[in-house]
């Protein structure tokens, strides 16, 4: 089974789009994290996922959602196989990262705290990691899909789940990390790995904004 994690602020519906250019030889599951959609968010994401889950031979994972995939493979190896890690932050090395990183994240959620939530979405969504994503076709149904969640669960998930907080996970020699052309700092950053993939003309949200694309390119990096 291949299992689809989304990203901070996703819902598996993200996926849809990508999921039907899969083969039907390819069993697919797409999920919602704890703090999004009906869930609660919990302690540990990586016990909490793996425990519903079992097993998976692939993980895919996006943004936070692959840092996920990363981590629950290096804490069960036995149980998860390949981590295909799109958009995915490596890890944070340096003490001076992590402290920077933190005071952004504190920063988003204290404004998540204290703005109406559609004001909140526009100002997350007007980061210019985003300007290639605000362009597609399918960022009007997402954007909706958005205003349904929890904010309080949100932030939740933003300051447990910071990037500040995990030290590098464990890299297998199989991971396959993918990036979109346009997102020149996941570009930069996959350039110095060893297993990195593009996708052309896509910018961070590549498995929305290029599924055909991305499914191709998992299922060769899958073999």
């Amino acid at each position: 089974m291949w299992l689809f994690l989304h990203g901070f602020l996703g819902q598996k519906e993200d996926w849809d789009p990508l999921l039907s250019h899969l083969p039907s030889s390819i069993k697919a599951k797409a999920i919602d994290l704890p703090g999004h959609g009906e869930l609660p968010m919990v302690e540990d994401l990586a016990e909490e996922v793996a425990t519903k889950q079992k097993n998976a031979s692939v993980i895919v994972g996006y943004s936070a959602g692959g840092r996920l995939a990363l981590e629950m493979k290096a804490r069960f190896p036995k149980r998860f196989g390949k981590v295909m890690a799109l958009s995915t932050h490596p890890g944070l090395h340096s003490i001076e990262e992590r402290e920077k990183r933190w005071k952004k994240d504190l920063e988003w959620a204290t404004l998540l705290e204290n703005i109406p939530f559609d004001e909140w979405l526009r100002l997350w969504y007007n980061q210019p990691l985003f300007a290639s994503l605000k362009k597609d076709p399918h960022f009007p149904a997402m954007l909706e899909r958005r205003k349904k969640q929890n904010p309080e669960a949100l932030v939740q998930f933003l300051l447990a789940f910071s990037l500040s907080k995990k030290s590098p996970p464990e890299l297998f020699p199989d991971t396959v990390f993918i990036s979109g052309a346009l997102d020149l700092h996941y570009a930069k950053l996959y350039r110095k790995l060893t297993s990195s993939k593009e996708i052309p003309d896509a910018g961070h949200a590549l498995h929305i904004e290029k599924p055909k694309e991305c499914a191709e390119l998992l299922i060769r990096s899958a073999q």
